[in-house]
Formats: C-alpha cells, sequence, structure tokens
C-alpha cells in the first residue's frame, strides 16, 4: 500500500517537474520576444527619425540653392515629425514655415 502511494507521488513529482520546465522556457522564450520586438522598433523609430532629418536638411539645402527663404531647423519635434509622417511631413514642415515666415 506504502509502495503503491510512493510510485503515484513519485509520478506526481516528475508531471510537476515537467510542467515547471516547460512553463518556465516558455516564460524565458516570451519574455526574449519581447524584448526582440520592443528593440526592433526602438531601432525602427531612430532610423526613421535620422532619416527625417536627412530629408530636412536636404530640403533646406536645396531651398537655400535656389535662393527661397525658407527654413526648418532641425530638432526633436521636427525629426519626429519628419519620421513618423515621411516626406509629407517634411513639406508640411516647410509649408507651416513658409506661412509663419
Amino acid at each position: 500500500m506504502f509502495a503503491r502511494f510512493i510510485h503515484k507521488f513519485k509520478k506526481s513529482v516528475i508531471i510537476i517537474f515537467i510542467a515547471e520546465t516547460c512553463l518556465k522556457c516558455r516564460g524565458d522564450y516570451l519574455v526574449n520576444k519581447a524584448v526582440n520586438i520592443l528593440k526592433k522598433f526602438i531601432w525602427v523609430l531612430c532610423v526613421q527619425f535620422m532619416a527625417g532629418c536627412l530629408l530636412i536638411y536636404i530640403a533646406d539645402k536645396l531651398f537655400a540653392m535656389y535662393d527661397y527663404n525658407i527654413y526648418v531647423g532641425i530638432n526633436p519635434v521636427t525629426a519626429v515629425v519628419s519620421g513618423v509622417l515621411g516626406i509629407p511631413g517634411v513639406a508640411s514642415l516647410f509649408a507651416i514655415a513658409n506661412i509663419l515666415k
């Protein structure tokens, strides 16, 4: 009787151990997946902001080359607008600068 109880107890301990191990591995996988997604998102945002700054710089130089008196400075707000909205964002920044001139 006691031997049967010990045998069942060993089985349940092994099953619990296997379940905990699987859950732990799955949890680590989910955390790593979330961290990788966050790193990718931050990287994409940084690249977009740099591209937006480059677009503003090129547009500023083009307007200066053709003697238009429109200038948009590169700062965090214009970098975010041009990075998120792209070329239409840069065009809107220069339109607003032209209106406010």
